[in-house]
């Protein structure tokens, strides 16, 4: 359904609440809803909502979008964040791909727009390997690893990755990137 992102959150996160009885991290939360907070009012526009590379096929002509599922109205610097947390991972390629995107330079407010909204994808991804957990009947552990192996290990593993490493690291890096 066309449901704001933060409700779509927030639907994920009581799913999860219902198939197991260990928490989510309260970091988790907290970081979901002062990101949902801090983007509450970005002009909306027709968005993917969930651009992971299960869902993105790139060649040297093209981009490709698939699944559509989660798809609606929602800010379309989240899916520029999306995007970037698999396909731009340094600070650098993120300003890059930003600038490419918007045809020009960022301005200040839309870089810190793209940081906020950066946060808020790893976010929701590290909550979407939450629930892959919880849905396979595994804890909520991992050891958070660098972003580059993580990405090399979702590379190589794609479905059968070890969902509590990319839990743990995506929200290490949300929690490290909110502090900085």
């Amino acid at each position: 359904p066309n449901m704001p992102t933060a409700e779509l959150y927030r639907m994920i996160r009581d799913e999860y609440a219902k198939r197991t009885s260990e928490a989510l991290p309260a970091s988790l939360l907290e970081l979901l809803e002062r990101s949902a907070a801090r983007t509450a009012g970005a002009p909306l526009a027709p968005c993917h909502r969930d651009l992971n590379p299960g869902n993105v096929l790139v060649s040297p002509e093209r981009v490709c979008l698939l699944d559509w599922d989660s798809a609606g109205a929602g800010d379309p610097f989240l899916d520029v964040a999306q995007f970037c947390v698999f396909y731009a991972p340094t600070p650098e390629a993120r300003l890059a791909f930003l600038g490419d995107y918007l045809e020009r330079a960022p301005t200040d407010q839309e870089r810190a727009r793209a940081d906020v909204t950066h946060v808020y994808a790893l976010a929701g991804y590290a909550l979407a390997f939450a629930y892959v957990l919880a849905l396979s009947g595994k804890p909520l552990r991992g050891e958070p690893r660098p972003l580059p192996e993580v990405m090399r290990h979702l590379g190589t593993l794609g479905h059968d990755a070890d969902a509590g490493l990319v839990f743990a690291s995506f929200l290490a890096e949300a929690e490290r990137l909110s502090a900085a």
